[in-house]
């Protein structure tokens, strides 16, 4: 991030409809007005840590604060911006049940998706919808081939033979699976009779070696090319 320009566009629009001004703004990260005007209307760009600082205040990814005005005007048209995670950082930063502090700045990527699309959405950023790129063929027979984009909903309600992000094991694995509850035990099917199921136990859940991350709502495939 660090040497990345800010578009002082996208601060200026989420100011206003936070309803803050410059000087409200610099309170809350503890810089003047006239240093928030300079990153609104002059080159001058914010350290890292204040980036992601700004990003938390205005709720908006950092892919926003940086992108381009297309992506900008945007901003409180009915559109979310779901940040787009790596499967590797969603397992390390533990993204889910409540969310990560922080880790709603970190994506490089952002889908302006249309919030009546994505089910319902939690005031705190952290608990709101992000994606991931799908890799492997367990769901191909589900419609989420490889290197389709699934869009999560952690607080959305899941049930018995729904679609969903799940971390288990000791090497915290991340991927989509069908979710059944049997009793007190939960079993996550691959669509593929190739992968068997898995069950896990409430001891299991209890010691952090399965975690639901969140609900499938939709999964976006990539156009193929022709041969």
């Amino acid at each position: 991030m660090e040497g990345w320009r800010i578009r002082g566009q996208a601060i200026d629009k989420a100011m206003k409809l936070k309803g803050i001004n410059g000087r409200e703004l610099g309170d809350l990260l503890g810089v003047s007005a006239a240093t928030v005007s300079r990153w609104i209307n002059t080159p001058v760009t914010p350290k890292d840590e204040m980036k992601r600082r700004l990003c938390e205040i205005l709720d908006i990814p950092l892919a926003v604060l940086v992108e381009s005005e297309d992506a900008i005007s945007q901003i409180g048209n009915g559109i979310l911006f779901v940040p787009v995670y790596d499967r590797a950082f969603i397992a390390c930063a533990g993204y889910g049940n409540g969310g990560t502090d922080g880790i709603y700045s970190e994506a490089g990527e952002v889908l302006p998706l249309p919030k009546a699309k994505l089910g319902p959405i939690a005031v705190d950023a952290h608990e709101q919808p992000f994606a991931v790129i799908v890799e492997g063929d367990s769901m191909e027979d589900a419609g989420i081939a490889d290197g389709a984009t699934v869009v999560i909903n952690p607080i959305a309600e899941v049930y018995d033979g729904d679609p969903a992000l799940v971390r288990y094991g000791l090497k915290n694995e991340v991927a989509v699976k069908w979710i059944y509850f049997l009793g007190e035990e939960i079993e996550i099917r691959s669509a593929s009779l190739k992968y068997p199921p898995r069950r896990f136990t409430p001891e299991d859940v209890a010691a952090g070696n399965f975690t639901v991350l969140g609900k499938v709502m939709f999964s976006v495939t990539p156009a193929k090319r022709g041969v």
